[in-house]
C-alpha cells in the first residue's frame, strides 16, 4: 500500500466502507446516507505528524460536535472548513483504518501502543469517538433532507456494547513480576520528582520497595464473577497465556511474558468455572507473537486442547502490534475478534471511535480482513501508573470515557487485570467504582 498514492482512492469504495463500518447508524436507511451530497474530493497525501481541523456543524447538528465542532485531518481542511465542503466519507475512512500510523510504521517501524513515540501529533484524536459522532450527524442530516426536524432523537437510545476484559497476566508472584513492576514504580518516582512531585514521589518510592519484599497470591478468580444483568457490559473476556513456561524459555521471555502453564490442573478447573459463568476465553498472545504467525498458531491450539473449545478471540501481550503483521496473522489462525486496538500510555479512541469494525489488509485498499477489531479504551495502569490520581479522580476518569461511549452507542472494550485486585497492587477499589459505572445508565444529552 502506498500512502503517497491516497488519492487513488475511488469515492464509492469510501461510502461503500463508511455505510457498512456504521450500519448500526443506519439500519433501514443506508442507501439514503450514501446519496447524500457530500464533497468527493480526496486529499493528495497523508500528512504526519497529524494536525487537525475543527469543522463548525450547523446550528441543528452541533450537539454531536465537541464546542460545536468535529476534528478533520488538516489536508481535508486546505480550500474550505465549510462543512458542505468536507470529504466525510475520507475522514471516517482515514480515522477508522488509522492511515496516518500505517504510513508512520511504513516509514519508521511499529510504534506498537505507545503514544509518545508519535511526537508532534495532535493528541485531541484520541480524546473523542470521533466517527461515531459523524455517523450521527451525517443520520440527523439525512433526517433534515427528509423535513424531520427532532433527528437528534433517534440516535439517543443507541445500544452501548462495552467488552470487559481481563487479561491473566500472573497467578502467582514470579520474580521477574518483582523486579518489573519495582523498576516502573522507581521510573515513576524519579518521574515525579522531576515534576516536583515530591510527596506523589514519595509515594512511589515507598510503594516500589513494599512491592518488592510482600509475598502475595494472585490467585483472584472469584472476584470476576460479576452480575452483568441490566450493565453497559456485554461480554466479559478472560485472556490467558499459552506459552513456554519453565526454564525452556529465553531471559527475555522470563522478563516479559506470564510464568504460568495453562494447560495445569488447577488453572484448567479455574478457568472452566468461569466459563459456566458466562465468561469468555480468549488467547493472551505471548510477547514476540505479534509478528509470528507460528507462535500464534501454537498458543491458540494449547490453549484450545487445555480447555476442549474453541477461541475466537484475542489481545496481545504488552499490545504488541502491527498495522502490517498482526491482524494478517490472527485472521490466518482463525481468530474473529481482536481487542489490542489502543494505547500503553495512554486512555483513548485510538483510531477515533468506538466501533468494530472489519480493518483493511495492509497493501490492499480494497480487501477487509475477516477478523473484527473492538477498540480498547481503557486500561486500569492508565488510572494508577500513568496518572497520579485520588479515588475522586479516578471515578471522574472512568466516567469521562465511559459517557463518550455512552452517548455515541459505542463499541469498545475496557481492561482490568486481575492481578491487580488484591493487596499488592490495590486497585480493587478501583474495579468496584468501573462495575458501579458501568451498571448506571447515562441521561444522553450530550458530554
Amino acid at each position: 500500500m502506498s500512502f503517497d498514492n491516497i488519492s487513488s482512492l475511488s469515492q464509492r469504495q469510501l461510502v461503500s466502507f463508511g455505510i457498512s463500518a456504521l450500519s448500526k447508524y443506519w439500519p433501514n436507511d443506508s442507501e439514503s446516507v450514501a446519496n447524500l451530497v457530500i464533497k468527493n474530493t480526496i486529499p493528495s497525501e497523508i500528512i504526519i505528524p497529524v494536525k487537525l481541523e475543527p469543522i463548525a456543524l450547523p446550528q441543528w447538528a452541533q450537539c454531536f460536535g465537541i464546542e460545536g465542532c468535529i476534528l478533520v485531518p488538516a489536508e481535508v481542511a486546505v480550500t474550505s472548513k465549510d462543512w458542505k465542503e468536507i470529504n466525510w466519507w475520507y475522514v471516517v475512512y482515514w480515522y477508522l483504518n488509522c492511515l496516518a500510523e500505517r504510513k508512520h510504521e511504513q516509514e519508521h517501524g511499529p510504534i506498537h501502543s505507545f503514544s509518545f513515540k508519535l511526537k508532534g501529533w495532535d493528541s485531541r484524536m484520541w480524546g473523542h469517538a470521533w466517527v461515531n459522532r459523524i455517523a450521527m450527524f451525517l443520520k440527523c442530516w439525512l433526517e433534515r433532507e427528509n423535513k424531520n426536524i427532532k433527528c437528534h432523537a433517534l440516535v439517543e437510545n443507541l445500544p452501548t456494547e462495552i467488552y470487559l476484559t481481563h487479561d491473566l497476566d500472573a497467578i502467582k508472584k514470579t520474580f521477574a513480576i518483582r523486579f518489573k513492576q519495582t523498576i516502573f514504580h522507581g521510573f515513576n518516582a524519579v518521574r515525579e520528582i522531576l515534576k516536583g512531585n515530591v510527596k506523589a514521589s514519595i509515594v512511589k518510592l515507598a510503594t516500589a520497595i513494599l512491592f518488592f519484599f510482600r509475598r502475595e497470591d494472585y490467585q483472584n478468580f472469584d472476584k470476576l464473577k460479576i452480575n452483568k444483568k441490566n450493565s453497559l457490559i456485554t461480554k466479559q473476556i478472560v485472556n490467558v497465556y499459552a506459552g513456554k513456561t519453565g526454564w525452556k524459555r529465553t531471559f527475555k521471555q522470563m522478563l516479559f511474558d506470564p510464568a504460568y502453564d495453562i494447560s495445569a490442573g488447577d488453572t484448567v478447573d479455574e478457568l472452566r468455572n468461569l466459563i459456566k459463568h458466562d465468561i469468555e476465553i480468549g488467547l493472551h498472545q505471548s510477547f514476540d507473537a505479534w509478528h509470528e504467525g507460528d507462535l500464534l498458531s501454537s498458543e491458540s491450539e494449547v490453549v484450545r486442547k487445555s480447555l476442549n473449545q474453541s477461541i475466537t478471540t484475542c489481545r496481545q501481550h504488552w499490545l504488541r502490534f502491527s498495522f502490517d503483521k498482526t491482524w494478517q496473522a490472527q485472521s490466518v489462525n482463525g481468530f474473529l475478534e481482536d481487542t489490542t486496538l489502543g494505547f500503553n500510555d495512554r486512555p483513548g479512541f485510538r483510531n477515533g471511535a468506538a466501533i468494530g469494525f472489519n480493518p483493511i489488509q495492509n497493501g490492499d485498499f480494497n480487501r477487509l480482513l475477516p477478523i473484527e477489531s473492538i477498540p480498547m479504551v481503557l486500561m486500569d495502569s492508565h488510572l494508577y501508573d500513568y496518572q497520579v490520581l485520588d479515588d475522586d479522580g479516578r471515578e471522574k476518569e472512568l466516567s469521562k470515557w465511559i459517557d463518550e461511549l455512552e452517548f455515541v452507542g459505542g463499541k469498545a472494550s475496557i481492561i482490568w487485570h486481575p492481578h491487580t485486585l488484591g493487596r499488592d497492587y490495590g486497585w480493587g477499589s478501583g474495579f468496584d467504582a468501573l462495575i458501579k459505572r458501568l451498571c448506571r445508565p447515562l441521561n444522553k444529552g450530550g458530554v
